[in-house]
């Protein structure tokens, strides 16, 4: 019957775009009482848009001509497609998108804004590369054009501020701390309203630079957006009813994340965010700083290590916990939880091996219907063991009362078989 129950659950599940894995897993589903989520692609639509452009010469909004120099522009369009790994294809009526949401967002924009994508690639060629990680929170690349060399450098403004050390202000001019200062309390502004910021540079030289991420010239701000999806606040609402505590995670910036953690009712406007610079290693936390994150319902600027010490946190405190992931590094968190749980459309195939279930639809309401139907089934299983119980420990009385007082009437073995064949 648990077996039955079980396979039905997982049958039900999968109506509802999760596949679950194990068996096992049915059940500890009905039993988890903390999701940690990401927030890009679960939490939101992720469909990014460039919305605005802040640059030291002027500004650029969606439907709003740029007030500023048009080179300025020119030089943000050309790193948002030469600092670029993703590619948007169109053949007849058809267009095939390939790559991360936010580099295919900087694509659609630099088209819009005229630039022709595959002519700048031709005319830049590409000579290295130093992908975005998790430690710089900076991508940069190196190009050759007409003799020179170019580099073209995006990520988070308080990370790239630190290596300009210049302005592009119509001409280049030097960047001292105080203007420094003024652009990424812009950022915070700008995070704060929800937008997710990308501070962009360049750098152009006679020979090759031994690093692609020293003395940049700094271009200005690009403002994103990525809204909700319009089911998760309800999602939401149904955990905190069913005592289950809902953990935002992300690698955006405090502002950004704390903005929607509060717009979709995970946190309070009281609430701040842990930040991933200020968590210590696991070992080093005191009971206070642990009662700290498990107190705290986001954490921003996280990286894939924060993630597994988060979940050891937790579970030593006695909550069975589900995580979320999609990239190679979230697998040791991913596997160290109670259930861990893949993405289908964006999720890396280690992430989905190491996984107890995958979302096909990568949304967080797909959550909370598995969580729903898991604690059916293990209701179910509970109601079926007492029933069981109860119908035998009767028998067991009837013919035990029958023994002791040396009666004559007693079930015979075929009575048995039949009562069990009836109830």
């Amino acid at each position: 019957v648990a077996t039955l129950a079980l396979a039905q659950g997982m049958l039900k599940m999968s109506r509802y775009n999760v596949i679950v894995k194990k068996l096992s897993a049915v059940e500890t589903l009905g039993g988890t009482n903390v999701i940690c989520t990401d927030k890009t692609g679960t939490l939101t639509q992720n469909k990014m848009e460039v919305v605005f452009v802040e640059t030291p010469s002027g500004t650029w909004k969606k439907d709003v001509d740029f007030t500023g120099k048009k080179e300025q522009l020119e030089l943000i369009t050309q790193c948002a497609v030469l600092c670029n790994t993703a590619d948007i294809q169109t053949s007849g009526k058809e267009t095939k998108e390939i790559g991360d949401p936010l580099e295919i967002a900087l694509l659609k924009f630099s088209k819009d804004k005229g630039e022709d994508i595959n002519k700048v690639r031709k005319e830049f060629l590409k000579k290295n590369e130093e992908p975005f990680s998790s430690e710089t929170k900076i991508m940069s690349t190196l190009h050759e054009h007409d003799g020179k060399f170019y580099v073209f450098a995006k990520g988070a403004p308080e990370e790239l501020l630190l290596k300009c050390t210049q302005i592009y202000e119509g001409s280049v001019v030097a960047m001292d701390t105080a203007k420094k200062e003024q652009w990424v309390a812009a950022a915070e502004k700008f995070s704060a309203s929800g937008h997710r910021m990308i501070a962009m540079a360049y750098r152009q030289t006679d020979s090759t630079p031994s690093s692609l991420i020293e003395e940049l010239v700094f271009l200005g701000l690009v403002g994103m957006i990525d809204p909700p999806r319009p089911e998760v606040q309800a999602a939401i609402n149904d955990c905190k009813t069913a005592g289950i505590k809902v953990v935002m995670i992300t690698g955006d910036h405090p502002s950004t994340a704390h903005f929607i953690g509060t717009q979709l009712g995970i946190s309070t406007e009281e609430e701040v965010p842990v930040i991933g610079k200020d968590m210590k290693e696991f070992e080093e936390l005191s009971e206070e700083e642990k009662q700290h994150w498990i107190n705290t319902s986001v954490f921003a600027r996280v990286d894939p290590k924060h993630k597994l010490d988060l979940v050891k946190v937790f579970q030593e405190k006695g909550y069975v916990v589900g995580m979320t992931g999609d990239g190679v590094n979230d697998a040791p968190a991913i596997k160290k939880s109670d259930i861990g749980i893949a993405m289908g459309l964006r999720g890396t195939q280690v992430a989905q091996e190491v996984s107890d279930m995958v979302l096909k639809d990568d949304s967080f309401s797909s959550i909370v219907v598995a969580i729903k139907q898991g604690r059916i089934i293990f209701e179910n299983i509970k109601k079926f063991v007492t029933f069981l119980l109860s119908c035998n420990l009767s028998e067991l009385a009837v013919i035990a009362v029958a023994a002791l007082m040396n009666l004559h009437f007693q079930l015979l073995p075929l009575q048995i078989l039949f009562i069990n064949l009836i109830t």
